[in-house]
């Protein structure tokens, strides 16, 4: 997967957001490879309601050597498909594709994820 994801964001610097990143174990080696990243992941799914609750955890280490970490509870409503795309084509990003897997395997009915490359048009 870490090559995969490398081979998609190249080697200059970019900010990256992983959404459903897990323990963040790939976002690591992404910021050792230069990368500013930001990871989010959902404990909990409720179908019924596209409800998500998750804990987003902030990990600091102060110049001094302090260690300070934050768990805040969340609730966020997931988005359907197509309204991530629409969101992000009207921010100006430009879908490059979209996958369900690391394979970049088309989604189906059996897909449990969506993976969507994009960039940022700068002009």
């Amino acid at each position: 997967m870490l090559i995969f994801f490398l081979s998609l964001v190249g080697k200059s610097p970019k900010s990256i957001l992983d959404v459903a990143c897990g323990s963040g174990r790939y976002l690591v080696s992404v910021a050792k490879a230069g990368h500013k990243v930001m990871g989010l992941d959902f404990d909990k799914f409720d179908k019924n309601t596209n409800i998500c609750t998750f804990v987003r955890r902030y990990e600091i280490t102060l110049e001094n050597g302090r260690e300070i970490v934050k768990d805040i509870p969340n609730r966020k409503y997931f988005v359907p498909l197509t309204k991530v795309q629409r969101w992000l084509l009207n921010v100006g990003f430009v879908i490059e594709g979209i996958g369900g897997d690391y394979e970049k395997n088309p989604i189906g009915a059996e897909t449990d994820r969506a993976i969507i490359w994009a960039r940022k048009v700068l002009y």
